[in-house]
């Protein structure tokens, strides 16, 4: 790996804060990392609500921490803008979501594809060309991924999870 590329993947995963899930220093639209974060769960969005963006009524996901819960979905195949929430259940952490080719991927770059680590982490998208939003290529699979890293009380920044798993509400609406 060139020095120009170590050094700021090295500043990334030596700071202050020790990143524990946002470690991937790519865009996100490359070859997808080995080992990016632990992949604890992983399903398709069609088998759990439907065709992407639709939810199910029951909307309640449980996420395992130390490691990341994916959804694989393909973007709509016409313009589309929206955006894709989790809703924490009670004060029981705060969490990260990114929209990536990769499972498991919380890429820094494109800023618009990963949401702050917050209690209601939430991604605009759009298949729109010109769209604001974490820009998705129109009938390409995805991932939609949450974490609430390794930690378990609140610290540096990070994600974390009071117990072993922590429930979300997952929201997803058109706009």
């Amino acid at each position: 790996m060139p020095m120009k590329k170590f050094l700021p993947l090295l500043l990334l995963i030596s700071g202050a804060a020790q990143a524990q899930v946002l470690i991937f220093d790519g865009d996100g639209f490359e070859a997808c990392p080995r080992g990016a974060t632990v992949i604890q769960s992983l399903s398709s969005w069609v088998g759990v609500f439907g065709p992407f963006p639709q939810v199910s009524p029951n909307n309640r996901l449980t996420v395992p921490a130390n490691g990341s819960f994916g959804l694989q979905f393909a973007a709509p195949n016409t313009v589309s803008n929206g955006q894709v929430a989790a809703q924490l259940e009670g004060t029981i952490g705060e969490a990260v979501l990114s929209l990536s080719p990769c499972a498991a991927v919380y890429p820094v770059n494109p800023a618009t594809c990963v949401s702050a680590v917050s209690a209601t982490p939430t991604v605009q998208w759009t298949t729109d060309p010109v769209g604001a939003g974490c820009r998705l290529q129109p009938g390409v699979s995805y991932y939609f991924n949450l974490s609430f890293g390794s930690q378990v009380a609140p610290g540096g920044g990070q994600p974390w999870c009071s117990s072993g798993s922590c429930g979300v509400r997952l929201v997803s609406t058109t706009r």
